[in-house]
């Protein structure tokens, strides 16, 4: 198993840019699932059973 941690600093000019990327379907965003902060443990769950295509969110 491999965990990836990331850390983000704000950054509004390039925010800027990715939505704009992303609005315009320049870049794709792969996402295998969203949670809710309420499904914390489920959203671990899932990471651990591994074999994701995406990226797994959390929405706050």
């Amino acid at each position: 198993m491999r965990t990836t941690v990331s850390q983000v600093r704000e950054d509004s000019a390039g925010l800027n840019e990715l939505t704009k990327l992303v609005d315009d379907d320049s870049l794709k965003v792969r996402m295998h699932s969203t949670f809710g902060l309420q499904e914390i443990q489920a959203t671990h769950t899932r990471f651990l059973q591994g074999g994701m295509t995406g990226k797994i969110t959390v929405a706050f």
